[in-house]
């Protein structure tokens, strides 16, 4: 390799590292930038050498604090510079990018001025040298969008000292407006500039931007309509208050017909752009909601997720300015059966603005409005409020979003205890199953707002179903307000306690309402799922075991004691060797670090679950015929699929040996097992082919008896078409053996390719088989199928 490709390499790596591991390299900036400036300044460096330079350098800038890189732009800045005239689009464009990286860092907050360091020196040169390039008519796409970009991050931060070039940039974005190549890039940096803190001059361009961006949004290009709502938003956030009502108008019925369930992410931005303009005026509210109602009544009954925050808080502006209009029970109204959480949400926000919190919540009970009054009920419980604030940690592009969150308000704890025990009461008295659990579900809610002082009068209330799904509710409720009060462990672990006692841990809930405990507190819940892995009833060690799958979902595996765990795959009980399973294959997806250096160990046991047994097959007498259950197929499913998923994850650090001895049990079993076992067969080929080589004499068999599988005379097309997949499984196994030399001149496996595969009717199966298709399969498991 030639000096010049290894520094190549060099910097890809390092970019790398900077963008995987951002911290790692800041006590290496000092070596690194010296490296970058000089490459950048070599004639003779290549033109890839200098992109990958450049590259690096704006990984470094976008990893790193503006205080540890700002020292070194005086070293580096006239380089960059330098290379955005260069001739090779690629490393011009790459400088421009650059430029936009550290652009923050010579100022890094707007309006501020700085004493060890004059960011002025270096906004003439960075304006220009991107203005020059959209000056030039020959000049990149690539290299004219970020040009663009660069334009609008310079005005927005430095727009105070540019005097009539901040005008001038404004200008010349609008007039790519017109050009459909840069009118995406064009609306974005124009929101960069809308969305600044300086006093920028807009107004004149106000009618002229609307009018331009609300035609946008006719346009099929979905990403042009998401850019132009977005720069809306900031546009009208800033300009309101001056905009023409007929202007505004504009832009929110073009808005309106966004507002749809196929496409959430535009139809958030869409409500927001409605949410903005609401809280300009009471008549630009009334007018808001006039225009946006029937869209958004409409998507509120489809029940679509994806929009709530950005409902709830249209709801709210409107209901702020404009409460007449009534926005907040039209919502609650409209969303009650189908979308339960915003209509509750709406309704609580309409119930604090008005600052009549406890008669909405009688409204709702005497209603039979459950939702609603458990989400009004949390509030008094909790004490908070709903409220809403910029995405300030969204990327530039979803800057102008806002998320929902709760704000201090006033507590009643009384009140709170008073709605909890009639929704407790609404539940034990309705007939119907699915109220009765909507109304525990409602009671739960209000109970997380004060987890240890009300949770316990849940745990009384109705049959097993009814209580889980509040405590469900409850955890959640609980999560929720992690911010504004912690949970005490004591009043998580007797709550854990009652959920695991044998009267609920038969019902599927228990699980569930495990891993949310173990979301408020997870050393606690780990310790007590661990200490009842003993217990005597089958149903509460495999709750344990499920809960404990939850927690590794949930991203709380470390705090598990795994082993002890693991070791349930040894149970006496069918259904927990099958949740520790489950809980194994999850552990090897989502934390197989957990698992360190012991995963052989871990899956040995599940090897040995791949064998059937005899005494778990059934047989009932039907009279004329008898009908064979094979209890144990299921978990045999599972154990394969485990084994599949580690074999992935640890290769041939596994006893290869002991795991072909099990698997021959699979290579026989039902077509569903056998065809997961083909495709395990073929990475346990690619790891340890000697170990296959070992034990042809016993897998071509096995192999030979499904290619010769045919189906019953009478059998349907379903059957038909399943026989095949299970030929063309194996043949796609021996497919994968051929690649590996040792064992293609096996004398078993070419007796099998020559006198079964290349004879007969079995050769156009055999010949449209690609070894393609013994691939290794997702982490999902061989049959795609998530067990997690």
């Amino acid at each position: 390799l030639s000096l010049c490709t290894l520094a190549c390499v060099c910097a890809v790596q390092l970019r790398d590292v900077a963008r995987v591991f951002p911290l790692s390299l800041e006590a290496h900036t000092g070596l690194m930038i010296p490296c970058i400036k000089n490459t950048l300044a070599d004639k003779s460096a290549s033109a890839t050498l200098k992109a990958e330079a450049l590259m690096l350098l704006k990984e470094l800038c976008e990893a790193h604090d503006w205080t540890v890189m700002q020292p070194y732009m005086p070293n580096v800045f006239d380089q960059v510079i330098l290379c955005s005239s260069e001739k090779y689009y690629k490393v011009a464009a790459e400088s421009l990018r650059t430029l936009c990286a550290i652009v923050p860092i010579l100022r890094p907050k707007a309006g501020q001025t700085q004493e060890t360091f004059d960011h002025r020196l270096y906004v003439p040169r960075c304006f220009n040298a991107s203005l020059s390039k959209l000056s030039s008519k020959d000049v990149d796409s690539e290299v004219k969008e970020a040009a663009i970009r660069c334009i609008g991050l310079v005005v927005a931060r430095f727009a105070d000292d540019m005097g009539a070039d901040a005008e001038k940039g404004i200008s010349t974005l609008i007039a790519l407006l017109d050009s459909e190549i840069s009118r995406r890039a064009a609306a974005i940096a124009l929101c960069d500039i809308a969305s600044s803190v300086l006093p920028v001059p807009l107004s004149k361009f106000t009618a002229h931007v609307v009018q331009t961006l609300s035609a946008f949004l006719r346009q099929s290009d979905r990403r042009l309509r998401t850019s132009a709502l977005e720069t809306l938003c900031a546009w009208m956030r800033r300009e309101g208050p001056e905009m023409s009502d007929a202007l505004a108008a504009t832009a929110l019925q073009e808005a309106a017909a966004l507002i749809c369930g196929s496409d959430t992410r535009t139809a958030a931005l869409a409500i927001r752009l409605g949410m903005v303009s609401a809280s300009v005026s009471p008549a630009r509210a009334a007018a808001a909601w006039a225009t946006l109602a029937p869209a958004v009544l409409q998507l509120v009954e489809q029940s679509t997720g994806g929009t709530d925050s950005a409902l709830v808080a249209l709801v709210m502006s409107v209901e702020r300015h404009a409460p007449s209009v009534g926005a907040g029970a039209a919502v609650a109204e409209h969303g009650v059966a189908a979308n339960p959480v915003t209509a509750s949400m709406c309704a609580r926000a309409t119930a604090e603005i008005a600052g009549d919190v406890k008669g909405h919540l009688e409204r709702a009970m005497a209603s039979g409005a459950y939702a609603v009054a458990g989400e009004l009920a949390l509030g008094l419980a909790s004490g908070t409020r709903l409220s809403h604030v910029p995405n300030s940690a969204a990327s530039p592009e979803t800057s102008n979003l806002v998320v929902n969150e709760v704000a201090p308000g006033t507590r009643d704890l009384s009140a709170a205890h008073t709605a909890l025990t009639a929704l407790l009461e609404a539940s034990r008295a309705a007939a119907d199953r699915v109220i009765a659990e909507a109304a525990a579900a409602a009671a739960g809610r209000a109970a997380g707002g004060a987890f240890g002082e009300l949770v316990p009068q849940v745990l009384g209330a109705g049959d097993a179903r009814v209580v889980l799904a509040a405590v469900r509710s409850a955890a959640k409720a609980a999560h929720e307000l992690h911010d504004i009060y912690t949970v005490e462990e004591s009043a998580v672990v007797s709550t854990l306690r009652a959920v695991l006692s044998a009267a609920h841990a038969a019902t599927g809930l228990a699980s569930e309402c495990a891993g949310l405990l173990g979301a408020l507190a997870p050393g606690a819940v780990a310790r007590e799922l661990g200490s009842r892995l003993g217990d005597a009833d089958d149903a509460v060690r495999t709750a344990c075991c499920a809960g404990a799958r939850h927690m590794v979902v949930g991203g709380h595996a470390a705090a598990l004691e795994i082993p002890q765990l693991l070791r349930c795959i040894r149970d006496d009980a069918l259904t927990v060797r099958k949740e520790a399973a489950i809980l194994l294959h999850t552990i090897l997806l989502r934390a197989p670090a957990q698992l360190g250096n012991e995963a052989g160990s871990f899956l040995q046991p599940v090897f040995e679950l791949l064998a059937p047994r005899a005494d778990l097959i059934r047989e009932y007498d039907l009279g004329p015929f008898k009908h064979r259950v094979d209890e144990g197929l299921e978990l045999r499913k599972v154990a394969l699929q485990c084994v599949d998923v580690g074999v992935s994850a640890f290769g041939a650090s596994l006893p290869m040996d002991d795991l072909l001895q099990q698997l021959l049990y699979s290579l026989e079993d039902d077509t569903d097992v056998r065809m997961v076992a083909h495709k395990l067969l073929a990475k346990v080929a690619s790891l340890a082919p000697s170990a296959v080589v070992a034990r042809t004499p016993e897998i071509v068999p096995r192999l030979r008896k499904s290619i010769e599988s045919k189906a019953k005379r009478d059998a349907v097309k379903q059957e038909v078409e399943r026989v095949d997949a299970l030929i063309r499984s194996a043949m796609s196994a021996v497919r994968a053996l051929q690649q590996h030399s040792t064992i293609a001149h096996d004398a078993a496996v070419v007796d099998l390719v020559t006198n079964v595969c290349e004879t007969g009717a079995m050769i156009e199966q055999w010949n449209a088989t690609s070894s393609e298709s013994a691939a290794p399969v997702s982490e999902k498991g061989a049959d795609g199928m998530d067990l997690s």
